[in-house]
């Protein structure tokens, strides 16, 4: 029995699923996060159902994770703070002993306090410290972190390539959310679904079809290895899984598709400090690092009223998608002042930019990485501060005649320098945050 008309061309409130996507950087899609930037995609990846997601919306072509670490952004997107303000700023659990779950907004919450219709599911990685039914879900998969996805650690440049049948989960993952679409649809229930998937969390893990395809295909020169390359197409596939329920359930077109990344993919594959050309080029470096490698990500959202294959360079960052998702359910619904992301409503619908913006993303943690060292980066225009915490030390680019960070202005432009800096420093000052 299908869908029922009436739940298909008559909708009382808008469908929402959040693609959240693991280490994909910004050129890893087959088609380019910015027009202006031909490289912006990659030379040997193939991702032809996000590539249809991108062109049938609206792509934020200076898109920001809200940190180049995973359980950071992760947070940060489920709260509409910064990692800073929550202080949860690295991976380690005993950060969020301070942080009081229950009180907070959170997507779930703030959707149900518009339209308390919704039904919630998060399926996939969660990698937070507290159950998803606590932050506000009705359906998880519970504290599920890397584990489930098939990770065995970083090892050697051949022990940490399989292939299996269903890798990283990408396509049993992505049949339970189709699942889950079809039972709210036929129940005529309005839905919010995150599916945050495992893939491209290394190991490399694909499948043996896709595997035997890009054995066959010419490498390119930033992107070159067989199992990345299949692992990426079983991720697309996966997310084809969803898009094609959509469509047989007679939803898509009353659906909003919003895709994001964690952080930039790993600066080279094995994991590795020193690629020569890193897998996020023309970016610099990748994960674990401030430089735009590490934070510039895929970032785009489809749906009812955004103009197919438009682009706003306004720069946008993950803990945006709180008020965002809370005003796609109803434009009017307040956000607290303690939320820090804006809603996009406005790009969105009215194409609005704000090339000015405030971007801010931190990295305060001791390693003994050399790219890992404590740092933070300040963005308000084309210029961009980096600042590494231990000594104080700044560094300064113009993105819109560099962006991969070759050039360090710093000595050049030392007003504009120590004007981003005190504006960093203001920053903190804010949110009550001691580095």
């Amino acid at each position: 029995m299908g869908a029922s008309v009436e739940c298909a061309e008559n909708p009382k409130a808008p469908n929402i699923v959040l693609i959240l996507l693991d280490d994909i950087g910004w050129n890893t899609l087959s088609i380019p996060m910015d027009d202006r930037v031909p490289n912006s995609r990659s030379d040997y990846f193939q991702t032809p159902n996000l590539n249809r997601i991108a062109l049938a919306g609206m792509r934020f072509t200076q898109g920001y994770a809200s940190s180049p670490i995973c359980s950071p952004t992760r947070y940060a997107i489920q709260f509409g703070q910064s990692p800073s303000k929550l202080g949860r700023v690295s991976n380690f659990k005993d950060e969020t002993e301070l942080i009081d779950h229950e009180s907070l907004l959170s997507i779930p919450k703030a959707i149900k306090a518009a339209n308390p219709e919704y039904v919630t599911a998060h399926f996939g990685k969660w990698h937070m410290d507290v159950m998803p039914a606590v932050v506000g879900y009705d359906e998880s998969d519970g504290l599920t972190s890397n584990v489930e996805g098939l990770y065995t650690g970083y090892q050697t440049e051949h022990k940490d390539k399989f292939i299996m049948k269903d890798p990283k989960l990408s396509y049993s993952l992505s049949a339970r959310s189709a699942d889950f679409i079809e039972r709210q649809t036929r129940e005529g229930a309005p839905f919010f679904l995150q599916v945050s998937y495992y893939a491209n969390h290394t190991n490399a893990v694909c499948s043996p079809e896709e595997y035997a395809k890009f054995s066959k295909l010419e490498p390119g020169r930033v992107h070159s290895d067989v199992h990345y390359a299949a692992m990426t197409a079983d991720l697309d596939n996966g997310i084809g899984i969803i898009m094609k329920r959509l469509l047989k359930l007679g939803i898509e077109s009353n659906t909003y598709i919003i895709v994001v990344s964690d952080n930039g993919a790993i600066p080279g594959f094995p994991p590795k400090p020193d690629a020569k050309v890193s897998f996020n080029y023309p970016l610099k470096m990748g994960k674990w690092n401030v430089y735009e490698g590490g934070i510039r990500i895929p970032f785009f959202i489809k749906g009812p009223g955004i103009e197919a294959g438009s682009m706003n360079h306004t720069p946008v960052i993950t803990h945006d998608l709180l008020p965002t998702i809370s005003s796609l359910v109803d434009p009017s619904a307040p956000i607290p002042d303690i939320i820090e992301g804006i809603s996009l409503h406005p790009m969105l619908f009215n194409n609005e930019t704000d090339p000015d913006r405030l971007i801010v993303v931190n990295l305060p943690f001791e390693s003994n990485w050399e790219m890992r060292t404590p740092s933070t980066s300040l963005r308000k225009g084309d210029h961009k501060i980096i600042k590494y915490l231990e000594k104080g030390r700044i560094e300064l680019f113009d993105l819109s005649s560099d962006i991969s960070e070759q050039h360090d202005l710093s000595a050049k432009m030392p007003k504009k320098a120590q004007e981003l800096n005190g504006k960093l420093d203001e920053y903190f000052q804010m949110i009550e945050y001691t580095y």
